[in-house]
């Protein structure tokens, strides 16, 4: 699950916030009244800052990506 913790008012924020929702994975956003340095966790992973959250994102539509993806190569199979 990711966890998303944003300012109500900066728009840099929103626009993470909207990235996620738009991802088909487990998510919460929480937004605070006070400000906050944004923090995402995903998958026992922690992300501080809006850099290391836009990285966050890359590592989460790269593992989307391969999940959908059909690559038979990165299996093994038993053929017999």
């Amino acid at each position: 699950m990711i966890i998303l913790n944003i300012h109500h008012t900066d728009p840099e924020q929103h626009k993470i916030a909207q990235k996620i929702q738009s991802m088909s994975l487990a998510h919460r956003v929480n937004i605070s009244e006070q400000p906050v340095l944004p923090v995402m966790t995903a998958y026992d992973k922690e992300y501080v800052g809006l850099e290391a959250i836009a990285t966050g994102i890359l590592e989460l539509e790269q593992l989307v990506e391969d999940w959908y993806e059909c690559r038979c190569d990165k299996y093994k199979f038993d053929e017999r």
